[in-house]
């Protein structure tokens, strides 16, 4: 290619031109010999351009003549003849040096080249001579007119100056169109990939988005969602489906806007892409005029936008170029873009946003990838480890196909790598920890401190984080709502509105807390702001605010076991024992498990702190009670209430005899019954004497003495209304109810109805599947069968909730009693089989008579034996419920 001309030639060029334009306008000025002027002097530029052996003189003659023609034109702008002073005519008319000069030059080009070369010096005093004869010439002008000869030199100076960088201007636009059509020329021509052939899963969104290209015209579609989720594969199958063909033909393009690294470069792949064949200095411009050159519907997939969208300083450009595609009519536009967001808010897209597949669409994946990982029982707990994520499955499936790996080998390595197992792929961009490098490298988020803080405490918390708790979690960080748009922009954290919430998914936290460990500042605040959130709601039944502070523990208990864990991985201070207890004994009231309390005992056994020892002992008897584990549940109680005799602790010892009184109650023992009464008493502790005739009342009933059991019941009763202790009322209005089962059902049924409606009042959930046991024997004794089944129904929903074998046991043995007073012995049998197996899991002697007593039932029901005897036929008229939680108070460690 030429080269671009040179400065020099710019200016001769721009001198020509300028005294072309003088010449044409000389004939408006009412001055002789002006016009004459001006032609001399064009003539002698024009001589001077051949005069190819002295550049430099010919610069400076040619710089020198249209400078003195400016002098000349300066003063006569606007002037009629009578206003122009005489003197001034006269130097006009003087003005024949031009005619000579243009003589000489005309003699000197015409020399042959040896004479020029020859003769070059007196060629040059030649020149030089007439120059400084125009110098006099303007300097007589500058004299004759009393013109301020500086001021006039700085408007040529700055003419001159304009002409030059006006050349240069024009040279660095011939050197962009050069480059443009070189970019042109070696982009490759866009062929749309196809979709992936392993696709599950994605069928209802793919036939919506088709159905919309189908019948708007010009759609506007977003597809957004975090990498890896299969945005450009669901884009791809839209682009692919028949309707689309249907409707576009072949006026279907991709663009892959991860190649952008600048607006324009943004510029030159649609152009690329939708196969502009006009190339002028506007790209967007060629590409607009191409595309409203017809009004055949087109279509363009714009993929991974985020790369444009989020280029540092390129924001607005790549905004108008969006909007300015946006704005043709014709022009159906699919963008992809790891984000939550649509790219400007002055579009009106419709946006998708994708989330993990199906449980069972993963599987589909999985298994296509890799058949014989069907029957593998650990497939699914995999599946869910890698989040259901489409990218990670379709690697994870192909690594266990290639290596022949089951997911039982592959979960577990999984566990001890993450991400990592992932990572080492021939194509870096098929790669998972790529993915999310990608996002946490991009512009956005680099740009924004606040950001990568707030992620790194989000990666914390599987349960994400409480819009409302994030400046307790975050004080460090001074723009939460900005750091929450870049996060959710850049797709590395998501906000559930409904639950005011903004979340990691789990494969993003995992490549955080693998790869990018929490500085020890933050990980501190949200140690401490779990410790405040938990220890500030200890409560237990019965209390006020027992049902607020459980709903708000509820809301983050995910997060309080993850950040206790982690904050005690290393040993444990006051502060996270008191925490760690708090959450035990909150899991005590709410759904029983042992992992907390378990932690909580090791941690205070290896801290050699007695009394934290005797409280988390005391937590895990009472749990395991709950779980129906009454041998584990005596030997921590028991260890526990020695630990509170040695620490000087007579109340809290009495506390942990009263549990073990319950349990003894349960299996017919009375000492402990009698004991905890004489405790209480010598310590005045009013709760305690209720609660002790609560259990003495208990006991009297499982040994049927009904009466004394009435009495004692009664004056529990009464007391615990001195108390204005609910809980207790509603405990004594279940087992009263059992009372009058015996001879008065309605009076038993106001009795238990009573105290279910106290039991979820207070939200014990435990004691609420209690009273439903209860109610429903009384319902099947009144023949209320229907009302029987719906209770039970109920029933059986929460006590799987709660976890009890032993709830759930006893409502299939009432509902085996319901079906087989209804005659409808298959289902009796089946209810009494079912029950049977959860009475095995109770080791002691209420799960062996379950046992035997469902057996002889099913027996019954079969026609294998005519009557149940003995035990068993009063087993069959009625319940032993469940333990009153009659110690509700025992949570009062404090």
């Amino acid at each position: 290619m030429p080269s671009p001309p040179s400065t020099s030639e710019y200016v001769f060029e721009g001198t020509k031109i300028s005294l072309k334009l003088l010449s044409d306008v000389a004939c408006l000025i009412p001055i002789p010999y002006v016009q004459a002027a001006l032609e001399a002097a064009n003539k002698l530029i024009l001589t001077g351009a051949e005069l190819h052996s002295q550049p430099e003189l010919r610069d400076q003659l040619n710089t020198r003549v249209c400078a003195l023609m400016l002098v000349m034109i300066a003063p006569l702008k606007g002037k009629m003849a009578h206003q122009i002073p005489p003197d001034l005519k006269g130097d006009i008319e003087q003005l024949t040096d031009l005619e000579c000069i243009t003589s000489v030059l005309r003699k000197i080009a015409n020399q042959n080249q040896l004479l020029l070369i020859i003769f070059r010096s007196i060629n040059t005093e030649k020149i030089t001579s007439r120059a400084n004869k125009l110098d006099t010439s303007m300097k007589k002008f500058d004299v004759s007119r009393h013109i301020n000869d500086a001021v006039r030199l700085s408007e040529i100076s700055n003419n001159i100056r304009d002409g030059i960088g006006l050349a240069t201007k024009i040279s660095d636009k011939i050197d962009i169109l050069c480059q443009r059509i070189h970019v042109a020329s070696t982009l490759p021509l866009m062929v749309m990939p196809t979709k992936p052939r392993i696709f599950f899963g994605r069928d209802d969104v793919v036939e919506d988005l088709a159905r919309r290209m189908f019948m708007t015209n010009g759609p506007l579609i977003a597809i957004l969602g975090p990498g890896g989720m299969g945005k450009t594969s669901v884009a791809l199958a839209v682009m692919q489906h028949e309707l689309v063909k249907a409707r576009f033909g072949k006026n279907l393009f991709w663009v892959p806007c991860s190649q952008s690294t600048s607006s324009s470069r943004l510029l030159d792949l649609i152009a690329a892409g939708l196969r502009i064949t006009q190339n002028t200095l506007d790209r967007l411009d060629d590409i607009l005029t191409e595309l409203n050159a017809t009004t055949d519907p087109r279509a363009v997939l714009l993929d991974n936008f985020e790369t444009p969208w989020n280029l540092p300083d390129h924001r607005p450009d790549v905004e108008n170029i969006l909007c300015a595609l946006a704005n043709v009519a014709h022009l159906s536009i699919l963008v992809t873009m790891r984000s939550s967001d649509p790219p400007s808010e002055e579009i009106d897209w419709y946006s998708e946003n994708l989330s993990s597949l199906l449980d069972r669409d993963a599987r589909r994946v999985y298994i296509a990838n890799h058949p014989e990982a069907g029957s593998d029982a650990a497939l699914d707990a995999l599946l869910a480890e890698l989040s259901y994520m489409p990218l990670t499955i379709t690697l994870m499936s192909k690594l266990g196909r290639n290596s022949s790996f089951m997911p039982t080998t592959l979960l577990n390595t999984w566990r001890i790598k993450h991400t990592d197992m992932l990572h080492r792929r021939p194509d870096p961009k098929n790669s998972v920890s790529f993915s999310i490098q990608l996002s946490l490298n991009s512009p956005l988020v680099k740009a924004d401190p606040d950001a990568v803080t707030l992620l790194f405490i989000l990666s914390m918390l599987p349960g994400g984080a409480q819009s409302n708790f994030l400046h307790q979690l975050a004080p460090s960080i001074s723009n939460i709502p900005g750091a929450i748009v870049t996060l959710t922009q850049s797709s590395l954290a998501e906000r559930r509105v409904a639950a005011r919430s903004v979340h990691v998914i789990p494969l993003i936290r995992s490549y955080m807390l693998d790869h990018h460990p929490l500085p020890d500042a933050i990980r501190k605040d949200v140690h401490e702001a779990y410790y405040q959130l938990i220890s500030s709601r200890k409560s237990e039944p019965g209390e006020p605010k027992f049902t607020e502070y459980t709903q708000a523990i509820s809301i983050e208990e995910t997060n309080i076991r993850a950040v206790l864990m982690d904050a005690t991985r290393n040993g444990s201070d006051d502060a996270s024992l008191d925490a760690l207890l708090s959450l035990s004994w909150y899991q005590c009231w709410t759904r029983p498990r042992t992992e907390i309390v378990d932690h909580t005992v090791q941690l205070a056994r290896a801290a050699e702190n007695k009394l934290w020892l005797a409280e988390a002992l005391r937590c895990k008897g009472h749990i395991y009670f709950l779980l129906d584990r009454y041998h584990d549940a005596c030997l921590a109680l028991e260890i526990a209430r020695n630990n509170f005799i040695d620490l000087n602790n007579p109340l809290h010892a009495a506390r942990c005899l009263l549990k073990l009184s319950n349990i003894y109650t349960f299996i017919q023992t009375r000492d402990a019954v009698e004991r905890v009464q004489e405790e209480f008493h010598n310590l005045s502790d009013s709760r305690g004497i209720a609660d002790g005739l609560l259990q003495l009342g208990e006991y009297y009933d499982y040994m049927n003495r009904y009466t004394d059991a009435h009495a004692t019941l009664e004056n529990a009763q009464k007391r615990y209304v001195e108390l204005n202790y609910p809980l207790g009322v509603a405990h004594c209005n279940i087992w009263l109810a059992r009372y009058a089962h015996e001879n008065n059902y309605d009076s038993a049924r106001s009795s238990a109805e009573q105290a279910l409606v106290e039991y979820k009042h207070l939200s014990v959930k435990e004691q609420v599947v209690v009273c439903v046991i209860e109610l429903c024997s009384i319902l099947k004794s009144m023949s209320q069968y229907e009302e029987a089944h719906t209770r039970i129904a109920q029933g059986l929903e929460l006590s799987q909730e709660v976890g009890s074998p032993l709830c759930t046991a006893q409502l299939l043995r009432v509902l085996g009693d319901v079906y087989l007073q209804q005659k409808d012995g298959d289902r009796a049998c089946s209810a009494y089989q079912q029950a049977w197996e959860y009475y095995q899991r109770i080791a002691s002697h209420v799960g062996e008579s379950g046992v035997t007593h469902c057996k002889v039932m099913e027996d019954i029901c079969s026609g294998r034996s005519s009557e149940p005897h003995g035990e068993v036929t009063e087993w069959s008229v009625t319940t032993k419920p469940h333990p009153a939680l009659d110690d509700a108070h025992g949570s009062a460690y404090k």
